[in-house]
């Protein structure tokens, strides 16, 4: 469930951000060079969000205030939503670092051939 709810969560984040990139005229520049740099923008986004709640679940004073109010919630399974949250960091990183790589090959073609 909480696997679930965090891929939707990133999906729509991933959206908002190429509707901002697309709508937004300080970005216009940027637009040229696409998916590269919507992929990367979306996937820092996600890693903004997991590298702000990865130490939320291991807060045992937090976690010893919220079990008596919210009693569906599965706070015993703390360090597993810590572990996914880190795969997912992992896995983010990876998505915005080659998408930066793939920016940085578009940016260099007309150079790339011109040697």
């Amino acid at each position: 469930m909480v696997c679930i709810s965090a891929a939707i969560f990133h999906t729509y984040a991933d959206k908002f951000t190429r509707w901002k990139q697309a709508a937004d005229q300080r970005l216009a520049g940027l637009n040229t060079l696409t998916f590269s740099v919507w992929l990367s923008r979306g996937a820092g986004l996600a890693l903004s969000v997991d590298g702000a709640i990865i130490v939320l679940p291991m807060c045992k004073n937090l976690l010893r205030l919220i079990r008596p109010k919210v009693k569906w919630l599965p706070l015993d399974e703390s360090q597993w939503f810590h572990r996914q949250v880190a795969y997912s960091l992992l896995f983010w990183t990876i998505v915005h670092v080659s998408a930066h790589y793939v920016k940085y090959v578009d940016v260099d073609k007309p150079w790339l051939g011109g040697c």
